[in-house]
């Protein structure tokens, strides 16, 4: 059974969606597994000690190539908390890779991968991954904040010509 009616609904009753994104209609399954036995799943707990080296990523896009082209996002849409995310969206990683399956290939980092550190007594983190597909190259028209601070992975999507997600996952970390 596929996972797309649970992505949405995770997203729905986590608040990523409208925190995050407007909505997300999934049509590739992404998977993103820190090692064999740490992966996110739709919200569940992980340690940002897990977390600290960057992905691996497995997309299974029954459409995808191996020159199909694919940008990730991470971002945490709670920083500094979730009650006063004056920070928010904090970009902990954008990717851009081509192929799918269990190895697509990076390109490039457009912002290198950053694991969490929830600050302490702040609670719960949503740790949020977007998935893009488009065809072609993409010619970034915005940068993502170099601050990694205040950035809207909506609206930079948007303006960058890459639409809306087609895969998402999360996962939550507390210190």
């Amino acid at each position: 059974m596929s996972q797309f009616p649970k992505v949405k609904t995770a997203f729905q009753e986590s608040g990523i969606i409208p925190d995050v994104i407007g909505d997300i209609t999934p049509t590739i399954d992404l998977s993103i597994k820190y090692s064999e036995k740490i992966q996110a799943t739709l919200g569940n707990e992980l340690s940002p000690t897990d977390t600290q080296s960057a992905p691996h990523i497995i997309l299974n896009d029954p459409h995808g190539s191996s020159s199909t082209r694919y940008v990730l996002a991470m971002v945490d849409p709670d920083a500094p908390s979730r009650e006063s995310p004056s920070n928010a969206q904090y970009v902990h990683w954008v990717t851009e890779m081509a192929g799918s399956g269990t190895k697509p290939t990076v390109k490039r980092d457009l912002v290198q991968y950053m694991g969490p550190a929830p600050p302490s007594g702040t609670g719960f983190h949503r740790y949020v991954f977007l998935l893009y597909r488009h065809e072609g190259k993409v010619h970034f028209k915005s940068e993502p904040p170099k601050d990694r601070k205040n950035f809207n992975v909506a609206k930079w999507s948007q303006e960058n010509g890459i639409g809306d997600p087609v895969g998402g996952e999360f996962y939550v970390a507390k210190t």
